[in-house]
């Protein structure tokens, strides 16, 4: 051992238990570098050796996240999802945006509404427009005579005569909408149903109306608004530079599940390809250096070692023989 200390100088080598060790953590790289590159193009994993580490993590983050948002959206959403993901790609959001604000604004007046319209069962007539029908409901509503006798047919005001259809045709818990309670049920009922149409003018893929009971359709249109929000959320100042490692052009690609997930297979493959060339910085620093002593004239330090592991040859370094070394 005085004479490889005098052999080395102060080269310092790794006992044989370290190399080992080093040698068994850059196999283990090396195999998951492999495996997470397969039947991923060099081309695509090309483009993203220019990019730190940070940024890399950060797309997958983002990219994560989008997902499990994207998820959760299409199962309400359906195919409506991947039209706004394109839109939002492409940093045109300011449609869903304010729609967002929109149907928020409608559904705030719709809660309001069903509360007071309770557990009411209303009949309308199906030949009646429902614009007109509340119309005529709130002025017979309005009318000071609306509670008890308001003259014979011929000599009542006018305004009872013209709207004297609407407790007729209309029914509310099986009566008649005489007299203001049961008229302002049936005011707030139909003011329910005027809001969903906004709504629908405004989402045109809200479920038709169920006359029977508007209140489900109310809840169809929150479950919308809320997932419509999911997306939106993912998107902002943020995205811009978290989506920086993929190319502009192919950014709304990413609207499809498949290519966000070959996204992130690209990523983790770069990222398992630098973890397989740290895994090799110690050994080549540490061949160099014994290869430096050699080229002195000194005799190999590895075979007056006698260890395996000190042979470049049986560290089975095929890997980094086809891909592009990582700085």
């Amino acid at each position: 051992m005085k004479e490889l200390r005098l052999e080395v100088g102060e080269l310092q080598l790794a006992d044989p238990q370290t190399f080992a060790e080093a040698v068994k953590r850059l196999s283990t790289a090396e195999q998951s570098a492999k495996a997470a590159r397969q039947g991923l193009r060099s081309e695509d994993l090309d483009g993203l050796q220019c990019f730190p580490k940070a940024a890399l993590d950060t797309c997958r983050a983002f990219l994560n996240d989008l997902e499990s948002r994207a998820g959760r959206a299409n199962r309400v959403l359906g195919d409506l999802t991947g039209e706004i993901l394109r839109d939002l790609l492409v940093g045109r959001e300011e449609h869903w945006s304010r729609l967002a604000k929109d149907v928020a604004r409608l559904l705030k007046s719709v809660e309001a509404v069903t509360d007071r319209a309770a557990a009411a069962r209303v009949e309308l007539p199906s030949e009646v427009e429902y614009a007109k029908l509340l119309a005529d409901a709130q002025r017979r509503l309005d009318h000071p005579q609306t509670e008890g006798w308001r003259g014979w047919r011929g000599l009542a005001p006018r305004i009872v005569r013209e709207t004297r259809y609407v407790e007729e045709r209309c029914r509310v818990d099986g009566q008649a909408p005489r007299g203001s309670r049961l008229l302002a049920v049936l005011v707030v009922y139909l003011e329910l149903k005027r809001l969903i149409d906004e709504f629908s003018q405004a989402w045109p893929t809200l479920p038709t109306c169920d006359c029977r009971d508007p209140r489900r359709t109310v809840r169809e249109a929150a479950d919308l608004a809320q997932e419509l929000n999911r997306p939106l959320e993912s998107f902002g100042n943020q995205a811009s530079a978290a989506l920086g490692v993929v190319p502009v052009g192919k950014r709304v690609m990413l609207a499809e599940a498949e290519q966000r997930d070959k996204s992130l297979r690209l990523i983790e493959a770069e990222t398992a390809t630098r973890l397989a060339y740290e895994a090799k910085k110690p050994l080549e620093l540490w061949l160099e250096a014994i290869q430096s002593l050699s080229e002195a004239g000194r005799p190999p330090v590895h075979a007056r070692l006698g260890s395996r592991h000190w042979r470049p040859g049986s560290w089975g370094l095929s890997f980094f023989k086809d891909t592009p070394k990582r700085s």
